[in-house]
């Protein structure tokens, strides 16, 4: 029965008109694909459930499996990821946010690129910042977009160096979106300490590029300008007071690598949140011209006092300092264990036999990490935290499977019960009888 509910509910979905959590509701179907119920589709029909199930895995895609799915992306035909591409665009246009940057790049996938000068790399990077540019809430999104795609392989080619086609698109976002940027302080600072070294390059061309008249002027041709003799004192002081940073910097740079001291973390931990302490060994004015990096992301000069979100299984945290001078400590690693508690299930007795064709089924979930699981009987998705749920039995037996999974993915044990209908005498019989 559940199998020609499934098949009659195909017949009516198009993915055009779902929203964002009527495509996670569709969990039960296409993660993974029934092969029973694939079987007995008709051809066109195959090919819906095949995008629903490749744009569900899309929206909860793990960093783990991004290799899968731009494989997965690279089997369908044009039209089939045209369908995938949009309904991406449509989901996420008012979901836009860290934690959602890979999906929104596979978004802007082209396939054959190696066919187009344009997209050589593999992926439209202008129509992603675009997209991004559009739809996001502050500047500090396309921020954070730009952070994180200096270490992600989409972005770089083979050497680690930003892809020549996303520098231009860079480029062209701030031209045309955010041209007085690195005017202000601390964007200027949050994106001139980023680790990869062709980022940081990008980033000081544009700055200067965004730099007042005088500025460009005098970086051009400070050369010209330190031999002419009637601005020589000045041009000297100015030059003093401009190269006294990199001064330092350099002085930095050929001194010993700065040293972390990290507070001892437990081997497994029994709760999600952890506390993370480190800080730069040595003197403390020296520490504090030192930027740490936790997981690649810049958190802090000098220490870092903060909290991390485990996630399920072994957890690698990587610290890493670099001074002023560009010279890196060694990367210190730890290893935390987290085993994620399974939702607690809990449910109403549930009768062995009934007479009468709907019965309620009541249950309740509760976990430690999620306030609202969602609790699924038959396989369907019937609500979260408590609920009683109707269900129509047919003429013999009848099981009932129920189980609880938070927002993490992580499920309870399913319960499975058999209840065996037989119905009462109907009116017919009862009619006959009295004749």
């Amino acid at each position: 029965m559940m199998l020609e509910l499934q098949l009659e509910l195909l017949e009516e979905l198009d993915e055009r008109s779902l929203s964002y959590d009527d495509v996670i509701r569709l969990s039960f179907m296409v993660d993974p694909i029934d092969t029973t119920l694939f079987q007995r589709m008709e051809k066109n029909k195959r090919q819906t459930i095949i995008v629903l199930a490749l744009l569900y895995r899309l929206l909860m895609l793990k960093p783990e499996e991004e290799s899968e799915a731009l494989e997965a992306m690279k089997e369908l035909g044009p039209a089939d990821l045209e369908r995938v591409q949009d309904s991406l665009k449509r989901l996420l246009e008012n979901r836009i946010d860290s934690s959602r940057f890979s999906p929104i790049a596979f978004a802007f996938y082209v396939p054959d690129a190696e066919q187009s000068f344009q997209f050589a790399a593999g992926y439209d990077y202008d129509g992603m910042l675009e997209y991004i540019a559009s739809n996001m809430s502050d500047t500090d999104t396309m921020y954070d977009f730009l952070l994180k795609s200096a270490g992600d392989r989409k972005f770089l080619d083979d050497k680690e160096v930003i892809q020549s086609s996303y520098k231009a698109a860079v480029t062209r976002y701030f031209d045309i979106h955010d041209a007085r940027a690195f005017r202000n302080k601390a964007v200027r600072e949050r994106l001139l300490a980023v680790a990869n070294p062709s980022f940081a390059a990008l980033f000081q061309a544009i700055k200067l590029k965004q730099s007042g008249k005088w500025i460009r002027f005098f970086v051009r041709n400070k050369r010209k300008l330190v031999r002419s003799s009637l601005i020589a004192v000045p041009v000297t002081a100015l030059l003093l007071f401009l190269l006294w940073t990199p001064m330092l910097n350099w002085m930095a740079s050929v001194g010993p690598p700065p040293e972390i001291a990290v507070e001892t973390l437990p081997e497994t931990s029994t709760t999600m949140n952890l506390p993370i302490k480190a800080s730069v060994k040595g003197d403390k004015a020296k520490a504090e011209t030192v930027k740490m990096y936790l997981n690649g992301q810049y958190v802090a000069n000098g220490a870092i006092d903060t909290t991390i979100a485990l996630h399920d299984g072994e957890n690698l945290i990587e610290f890493t300092a670099i001074n002023r001078g560009g010279t890196a400590s060694e990367v210190v690693q730890k290893k935390v264990m987290y085993t994620m508690p399974s939702p607690t299930l809990t449910y109403n007795p549930i009768p062995e036999t009934s007479k009468t064709a709907p019965v309620i089924i009541s249950a309740s979930a509760k976990d430690t990490n999620d306030t609202s699981p969602t609790i699924y009987i038959n396989g369907q998705a019937v609500g979260q935290g408590t609920v009683s749920w109707s269900m129509n039995l047919t003429p013999g037996d009848n099981t009932v499977e129920i189980k609880a999974g938070n927002k993490f993915g992580k499920m309870s044990d399913t319960i499975k019960k058999t209840i065996k209908y037989t119905p009462a005498a109907s009116a017919t019989t009862a009619g006959a009888v009295k004749k």
